[in-house]
């Protein structure tokens, strides 16, 4: 397996980097800054009771520490939590590849290496920062080791906007590969596709006949009813649940795509005949 590096050719495109030294250097400091603001808060409860001050300004400055202190405890308590319970991670995903270092481990694969990629996170967003996030995105590599980007490694939907062509380009070629070998690819307990077509539930959609949709978070299979000449839902699917959408996606437009041209070029070879007959 060769090291991935980050040149121009192979350039970063997501990173993530957790160290529980600096979850510890915030807590340290927000720990200092509460015992500050507690002991600004009894120097000047000392000062009120002394007369040495205005007692406007007083309050003023004791809402002020009470405000600060909470704060800080807040944030001290946040980052104690994660100084416990978070690993040293770092995550590097480049244009061809990516690593993952979890402690003492470092794993590093190209993306040919990946078998399974599920995009299972979720969330509300502005733009691609995230509101509230859940879910993971689930990367499975040919070895059997499992990755998964979780909203605490940043915004889901910025990392999948990142990695999803580079990763769909490399399942719809794995995709394409088990086909034309006739073996059929499982990418959900009730979407079979075959060197034909899909089987989509109980449904049997020939590619010529087919027609894919992703809305949303919904991938749709539709068939053509030649007796109305359009389309209609064979199956509908919830991306979460399926493995490879992209790849697949890809690989069904181009699929289509030339059974389609085919079999135009078919009916016009059929047409500049019959006069002849």
């Amino acid at each position: 397996m060769s090291a991935v590096t980050p040149d121009e050719k192979n350039r970063l495109i997501f990173q993530y980097q957790s160290s529980r030294a600096r979850y510890r250097g915030i807590f340290i400091r927000m720990v200092l800054i509460t015992l500050a603001a507690l002991g600004a808060y009894l120097a000047l409860g000392e000062a009120a009771g002394r007369g040495l001050a205005d007692r406007l300004l007083i309050d003023i400055g004791k809402l002020v520490a009470i405000v600060l202190g909470g704060l800080s405890a807040l944030r001290g308590l946040i980052a104690f939590l994660r100084m416990i319970i978070r690993p040293n991670e770092e995550i590097r995903f480049y244009s061809k590849g990516f690593v993952w270092v979890r402690g003492k481990e470092s794993f590093k694969y190209p993306y040919p290496e990946i078998a399974h990629f599920r995009e299972g996170g979720r969330g509300f967003y502005l733009g691609m920062t995230p509101i509230i996030q859940w879910g993971a995105h689930i990367i499975e590599v040919d070895d059997g080791h499992v990755f998964r980007v979780l909203p605490r490694h940043g915004s889901l939907k910025r990392f999948v906007d990142r990695v999803r062509n580079p990763i769909a380009y490399i399942t719809a070629s794995k995709i394409a590969a088990s086909l034309r070998a006739g073996k059929p690819v499982k990418l959900h307990p009730k979407l079979t596709v075959f060197p034909g077509g899909v089987e989509a539930g109980k449904t049997k959609v020939r590619w010529g006949d087919m027609a894919v949709l992703i809305q949303r978070s919904r991938l749709t299979i539709r068939k053509l009813d030649a007796e109305r000449g359009r389309f209609r839902t064979a199956r509908r699917y919830w991306i979460p649940s399926v493995d490879n959408v992209g790849g697949f996606y890809d690989l069904a437009q181009g699929t289509i795509r030339n059974h389609r041209e085919r079999r135009q070029d078919v009916t016009r070879a059929a047409a500049q005949q019959a006069p002849s007959r």
